[in-house]
């Protein structure tokens, strides 16, 4: 088997893949004869790499290669992440043991390894062929990608949902994560802005604390969404879980919405994530009505912006994640009833 050698560490010497690409192509009928393998232009946190199996009668299968592993993951992202509370295994879990519950649209888990032993953790994915959600012009698509998250939230509010994410102990969005984001932005941007936003803080937390928990995704911003070539209606696929948690589903939705959009836009984003969700779980201190909802998310959304702000001075955002978050925490407060 070829490999097109793109990395520092070879994807063929991992063990178990040759034998996991033939298993997830089974269903073609041929051997797999070659395996080529490059570097994705969209690895981020963790390495993606482009797997492109060639069968015995000469037709192709493309595929996507996720490493989970802490040595292979990107410098950048390193800087920003836990070590310790690093779990290579979470995402594989929530592929096999959650998002087969979820609407259609992710990806198929085709295969994975975990490998405590030789530390390596890796996920074989159905390679999806678009565009970024970031990159799409098209509204109606955007309203299908809130309808899809309301519709998620709804599923995985479920007692037997949040009882399967409990037992792959995801972690939990509650008062005390939630007070950390403030005590972290506060230390990386001290002064008077940031007291204005701690002022109404408590409240923020209040609100999102005691909202029905869900299972969020964690970092549903639009460049972690691909919407797929095709016809219509295009495929609309939610990728890299590694971050999925338990809290407020609005957390979600500030990241997918957060950007240069009107007030007029936001409502009718909301209006459609109440509809795909069938405003059947969202009970939170305001009942899951329009205003509500809008007010749970200017809270996300001043959330959001204390993460950001949060993070070490050297962090190079993606484009989609890129703005004056202080300038924009304290516009938030001022949306605020409090």
């Amino acid at each position: 088997m070829t490999v097109q050698q793109q990395a520092t560490v070879a994807p063929m010497d991992r063990p178990g893949l040759a034998a996991a690409v033939q298993d997830a192509l089974a269903d073609a009928g041929a051997a797999v004869v070659g395996i080529d393998v490059a570097m994705s232009p969209y690895s981020t946190s963790f390495r993606i790499e482009d797997v492109t199996a060639t069968l015995a009668d000469g037709s192709q299968r493309a595929l996507i290669l996720k490493d989970l592993s802490w040595d292979t993951m990107l410098e950048g992202a390193r800087g920003i992440r836990d070590h310790e509370g690093h779990d290579p295994r979470r995402e594989a879990d929530v592929y096999t043991r959650l998002l087969p519950h979820a609407p259609a649209g992710p990806p198929m888990l085709l295969g994975h390894l975990d490998d405590a032993a030789s530390g390596g953790h890796w996920l074989l994915l159905e390679r999806i062929e678009g565009l970024q959600l970031r990159h799409v012009g098209e509204r109606d698509v955007w309203l299908r990608a809130m309808s899809w998250a309301g519709a998620f939230h709804a599923e995985f509010a479920r007692p037997e949902r949040l009882a399967a994410a409990a037992e792959i102990r995801l972690p939990t969005w509650d008062a005390d994560r939630l007070r950390l984001s403030m005590a972290q932005a506060e230390h990386a941007h001290p002064g008077p802005a940031m007291k204005d936003v701690a002022k109404v803080h408590e409240r923020v937390v209040a609100r999102l604390a005691g909202a029905a928990p869900t299972v969020v995704h964690g970092q549903l911003y639009p460049s972690n969404i691909v919407v797929a070539d095709g016809p219509e209606p295009r495929r609309v696929a939610a990728l890299d879980w590694e971050t999925a948690a338990i809290g407020a589903g609005v957390l979600d939705l500030a990241a997918l919405v957060e950007g240069d959009w009107t007030p007029a836009d936001r409502t009718a984003f909301v209006t459609a994530y109440l509809q795909g969700a069938g405003g059947a779980y969202l009970q939170g201190a305001g009942g899951g009505d329009l205003e509500s909802t809008l007010l749970d998310l200017a809270c996300a959304r001043l959330h959001l912006c204390l993460e950001l702000l949060g993070l070490p001075a050297g962090f190079d955002p993606p484009a989609d994640v890129a703005a004056d978050w202080l300038d924009r925490a304290v516009s938030l407060t001022k949306e605020l009833p409090w």
